[in-house]
């Protein structure tokens, strides 16, 4: 009944919402609980009904029906939902638009970016307050193909790529005031950098940047997803040293790409070369996992995802002599 709904173009969002709340009216007389109905998946298109009208929805027109889900799906599963499904459609602004609707003292502003760069502006209203109540905040982005979060949990600060292609990337975060922290990049003892002072968008910040060449890959692959930095809080500091203030906080976070085949230290036509000499082997040829050659990953099994198929020729000159 409700994939029928979900999939009816010609029903009014409005009309939608209507038909919605008469059955979870008729739900609770029978003791069903229609969020818990929507949390599964559509039997045509395979994502939940919030999803669904994420990525289909005229949101900034009619954005009764995805209100109405955002409201009634259950919470712990929603911001893995909104994400996901804002990622496939790749709008940043509709994620941050929900996401402020459930979280509205934190927002996050995306700068103007390219595929080599990006940036975004953070902004926590209450932070020590928030952190004394909850275990963490968390913020998501989506720029280009990739999705990212910062989460501010205690004294650490972690910025992940959540999603997308691997990168090889160099982060530089600022905080503002600048005399709310003073920040130290922690992970890489051998670069290990401590926070400086510059002018920047306004009197003063701290900032540090990460180790240049840094390689990064989606949380669902084996290896280093994250980058960390440690904040030591001043100047009134408590307990597990967050500052007490109701201020608002913010987080710079500039980020420059590169292509993951730059950190083999190959030059390009060395690349070429390599990639030619695989594909024209006489008997087997090499598949490409999305495009890309097979490459063992970082601190992994040792272990390389790959595929082989054999050429046809010498089994069809051996067929035409029998």
């Amino acid at each position: 009944m409700i994939t029928d709904l979900m999939l009816n173009e010609d029903l009014h969002p409005s009309e939608a919402v209507d038909f919605l709340e008469d059955l979870e009216n008729a739900c609770k007389k029978d003791g069903v609980s229609l969020p818990e109905l929507l949390t599964e998946e559509m039997s045509t298109g395979g994502v939940p009904p919030l999803m669904w009208e994420i990525q289909r929805c005229n949101w900034r027109e009619e954005p009764e029906l995805l209100l109405f889900l955002l409201t009634r799906t259950p919470s712990p599963k929603v911001p893995w939902m909104i994400r996901t499904a804002c990622q496939a459609v790749g709008d940043n602004e509709l994620l941050q638009l929900l996401r402020e609707t459930l979280e509205p003292d934190v927002s996050c502003q995306a700068l103007p970016s390219n595929n080599s760069e990006f940036g975004v502006c953070i902004t926590v209203k209450g932070l020590s307050q928030k952190l004394r109540h909850q275990s963490d905040v968390t913020v998501e982005w989506i720029v280009e193909e990739r999705a990212w979060a910062l989460k501010l949990k205690g004294d650490i600060l972690d910025l992940t790529l959540l999603d997308g292609p691997p990168t090889v990337f160099t982060a530089e975060i600022h905080v503002d005031p600048w005399n709310t922290a003073e920040l130290t990049l922690l992970d890489e003892p051998s670069t290990m950098a401590t926070a400086n002072m510059h002018a920047g968008l306004s009197d003063q910040k701290s900032s540090v940047h990460s180790s240049p060449g840094t390689a990064l890959l989606p949380i669902g692959r084996a290896g280093r997803n994250s980058v960390k930095w440690k904040a030591n809080w001043r100047p009134g500091t408590w307990g597990n040293n967050i500052p007490e203030t109701r201020t608002s906080v913010s987080f710079q976070v500039k980020v420059n790409l590169k292509q993951v085949l730059e950190a083999s230290g190959q030059s390009g036509e060395e690349e070429k070369t390599e990639k030619r000499a695989l594909e024209e082997d006489d008997d087997w040829v090499l598949e490409y996992d999305n495009g890309k050659p097979a490459v063992e990953e970082k601190d992994g099994s040792g272990w390389i995802l790959a595929s082989w198929t054999g050429k046809d020729k010498d089994l069809d000159e051996s067929d035409e002599g029998r």
